[in-house]
């Protein structure tokens, strides 16, 4: 029962990135749009979720718009198979290299860091005065102790 629900996530959201891949595409130029292979932009569209609205917004640049990080990589793959020279590739490569590695780092850091606003916060213990009762032997003995002068 928990594999088909885990299925049926992955089959959503890959039908929604579907969406935005074909989304971006679409609003590529038409030069770089020429380079993709109808078959990669048929099968695109094929997964394309219908029932999700996601809109390029044409106002924003690429690395501003409201996308999933998976379709992001999946853009990503496409744009550097097929329309990236090799020295393009090269430097996305090495570019993405950089981003893992500085989100690595930042990782790191966060678990590093004590919180800034930490006190630290003695705590005193009152030592109260226990009040113990001595048995009826004790008592007696100690009173004859007095009464010896020892």
């Amino acid at each position: 029962m928990e594999m088909k629900g885990k299925t049926m996530e992955n089959t959503i959201m890959l039908s929604r990135v579907a969406t935005e891949v074909n989304q971006i595409i679409d609003h590529l130029e038409d030069s770089l749009k020429n380079q993709i292979p109808q078959s990669v932009k048929k099968q695109m569209e094929e997964l394309e979720d219908k029932t999700y609205s996601f809109k390029y917004d044409e106002n924003q640049n690429y690395e501003n718009q409201k996308l999933m990080v998976e379709s992001r990589q999946l853009f990503s793959a496409i744009f550097m198979k097929y329309c990236c020279s090799e020295e393009e590739r090269r430097e996305l490569i090495r570019k993405c290299k950089q981003n893992d590695e500085r989100r690595n780092q930042e990782t790191l850091e966060i678990f590093k860091k004590e919180p800034e606003n930490k006190q630290q916060k003695t705590i005193q213990e009152e030592v109260l005065p226990v009040e113990t009762k001595k048995t009826f032997m004790k008592r007696v003995f100690e009173k004859i102790k007095k009464f010896f002068g020892k």
